[in-house]
């Protein structure tokens, strides 16, 4: 997109956006909820429906040790069925200890998914963990995990 200016769009911006907080709608917002608790998110603001679910909620991290801010999602209770492998958008999560995350996963119960291989319409399977990788951008590792919707998530260490 050109920009009718040789300004930065920045500048011109009269209030830039300063969080983005994605929000992902799924199939059981509770349990949801349950499995981005071994993520370290706690829900911080929850929204009941009529028939007593729940119908959306926000979860935020603890705020890094040093520097940064909470990380932040929200999920909102699907009227639709959710389509495990379908979904259309990818999570990126850091976190201290890469592998101390991962073992404390499969401690809690997600299957061990062993070597990832990740291609365009690959069934995602709940709950599962991949082995870490340790690519040249993100030499202190990284892991995908699939949630219970199916959405993917690569966990990386930066340090």
């Amino acid at each position: 997109m050109a920009f009718p200016s040789s300004e930065p769009p920045l500048t011109r911006c009269p209030s830039p956006a300063h969080r983005l907080v994605p929000f992902a709608y799924v199939a059981d917002v509770e349990k949801t909820l349950a499995f981005y608790a071994h993520l370290g998110f706690h829900a911080t603001n929850i929204e009941p429906s009529a028939d007593g679910n729940i119908e959306w909620a926000w979860a935020e991290s603890a705020a890094p040790a040093v520097g940064g801010h909470p990380a932040a999602l929200m999920f909102g209770r699907s009227s639709e069925p959710i389509v495990t492998g379908a979904q259309g958008i990818f999570f990126c999560m850091h976190c201290g200890d890469a592998a101390a995350l991962r073992a404390y996963l499969l401690a809690a119960g997600l299957r061990d998914g062993g070597v990832r291989i990740g291609s365009p319409g690959a069934t995602r399977e709940p709950n599962v963990v991949f082995s870490m990788t340790h690519p040249k951008y993100l030499p202190a590792g990284e892991f995908h995990i699939h949630d219970p919707d199916g959405y993917s998530i690569l966990v990386g260490q930066v340090s």
